[in-house]
């Protein structure tokens, strides 16, 4: 199983609840407002760690069948992941466009 390094999950926690307190703040109510901060949080960290595998990837000549099967599998699962929080984020995000444009009108 991949080890997760503590600074990515610190500043993974930071983004989602800056995300979270922007909606609060924006007046959402907060069981509106529950799961997106941790949803687009883990999308856009995600997305940086797998820009950042995807070139140490690239970087390295003749990797080899037997070592490039595993790094792979790892991409696979964070994109895997990635889809889970996608899936969820729309639903999440609905809700508070929903929400937005019922107070707006």
């Amino acid at each position: 199983m991949r080890r997760i390094s503590e600074s990515k999950v610190e500043y993974n926690l930071r983004l989602a609840e800056e995300i979270t307190r922007k909606f609060i703040g924006e007046a959402v109510p907060k069981k509106i407002v529950a799961g997106i901060g941790a949803d687009l949080s883990d999308i856009a960290v995600d997305g940086q760690f797998l820009g950042k595998k995807l070139q140490a990837l690239i970087k390295h000549e003749n990797i080899g069948t037997e070592k490039m099967g595993p790094k792979l599998t790892e991409i696979q699962t964070d994109l895997e992941h990635m889809e889970w929080h996608i899936r969820s984020a729309k639903r999440n995000l609905k809700k508070i466009i929903d929400y937005c444009y019922s107070k707006a009108a």
